[in-house]
């Protein structure tokens, strides 16, 4: 009876081995076939990422980020067409056992095919141990050589001869993405956000900026929507007086308005009966505290307030007037940071609080001088 040549003696140490070493030829067939439908792929994804990661998206329209998109997808799908004729990378047994053969030189004889044969059911002893002495031979002839075949190495396999036309330009794409990425990744999220954005941006906002000056000083002019703006544009810092009033007043929709970075509500909403465009109307009180304006997170209006000193006055001089005894003469000097409408003094005798005055006495009334401007 024919026996499990499995568990043959003579063959039970062979060939263990030798599927061992079988099986690792297809593992290195099965890498070598999938670094070329790998490979254009990841030199793709690479040179995508660069500008991702230097969010270039950021300064194109949304209409451009949905072709970009798109040009990069298909460029990513069709990459893996390019190698349409590499082998599929699920690697039939037979396909190792002829690479084997190939490598050995012994395409004819092929004995690592004829030592993969397996015995047939229907085999007499004589028969069988014939089958196992040839299987012997073929080891003990082919047995280091085939033990000792050179791995495959996928890398070289798929560089070697292409190296100007390959690995040259992939190793420069894959540099660039890595010092990209090593000095451009942070905030990803939003870089993301950017790039997935397709929307089209809203109509530019209208708007109107004006600062009235305090109505109780003379000589301040309104400072109009075209100053405003072209400070605006220029990167000026506009010094309005203090408790000035700032009137934002945006057409059509409202706006984003922060101040010092608080959001703020526009505080009149109007409707033009004619042309039916809406008006918001944001106003505020303009402090020392208040240096930056943002509306809609894109005109900045950078503020340095001039603030309302205190009036001075200094006297120089009080006496009696030679030509009337009971009139004070007095000499001063009055000053303001924007000029004096007017000014008025009382003046009272210094002493004892607790001290009576004779009201008989023309002394009793204090005094009131009042100084001309």
């Amino acid at each position: 009876m024919q026996q499990d040549y499995n568990k043959d003696p003579a063959l039970k140490n062979i060939v263990p081995e030798f599927r061992k070493t079988v099986q690792r030829r297809m593992s290195e067939l099965m890498y070598e076939r999938i670094v070329p439908r790998v490979m254009p792929a990841a030199t793709v994804s690479a040179a995508i990422s660069v500008p991702f990661f230097l969010n270039a998206l950021e300064h194109v329209s949304p209409p451009m980020r949905l072709v970009s998109f798109i040009a990069a997808a298909t460029t990513f799908a069709s990459s893996f067409f390019w190698n349409m004729k590499t082998p599929s990378p699920i690697v039939k047994r037979s396909e190792a056992i002829k690479s084997m053969d190939d490598e050995l030189g012994e395409t004819n004889k092929e004995p690592v095919r004829q030592f993969d044969d397996v015995p047939a059911n229907d085999l007499s002893d004589f028969e069988y141990t014939v089958w196992v002495m040839s299987k012997l031979r073929i080891w003990e002839e082919y047995g280091e050589k085939i033990k000792n075949l050179s791995p495959i190495k996928p890398f070289k396999s798929y560089y070697e001869g292409h190296v100007k036309s390959r690995a040259v330009p992939q190793a420069a794409i894959f540099t660039a993405a890595a010092l990209t990425a090593l000095t451009c990744s942070n905030d990803l999220q939003n870089k993301w956000n950017t790039a997935m954005d397709w929307t089209s941006p809203p109509a530019p906002l209208v708007y109107q900026v004006q600062v009235t000056p305090p109505q109780n000083i003379d000589g301040l002019n309104i400072i109009t929507d075209q100053t405003v703006k072209s400070a605006m544009r220029h990167g000026e810092i506009l010094k309005p007086h203090d408790n000035s009033l700032l009137t934002i007043t945006t057409y059509d929709r409202p706006a984003e308005i922060t101040v010092n970075g608080t959001i703020i509500e526009p505080q009149q909403v109007q409707e033009n009966a004619g042309s039916g465009v809406e008006s918001f109307e944001y106003t505020f009180t303009l402090s020392p505290e208040i240096t930056q304006i943002l509306i809609d997170q894109k005109y900045s209006l950078s503020l340095d307030i001039e603030p309302d000193l205190a009036p001075n006055v200094t006297i120089r001089s009080i006496k009696q007037s030679e030509s009337n005894p009971s009139v004070l003469e007095m000499e001063y000097d009055l000053g303001d940071d924007y000029g004096v409408t007017g000014a008025n003094a009382r003046i009272r005798i210094l002493g004892d609080e607790d001290r009576q005055i004779d009201p008989s006495l023309e002394t009793n009334q204090l005094p009131e001088v009042n100084l001309p401007h």
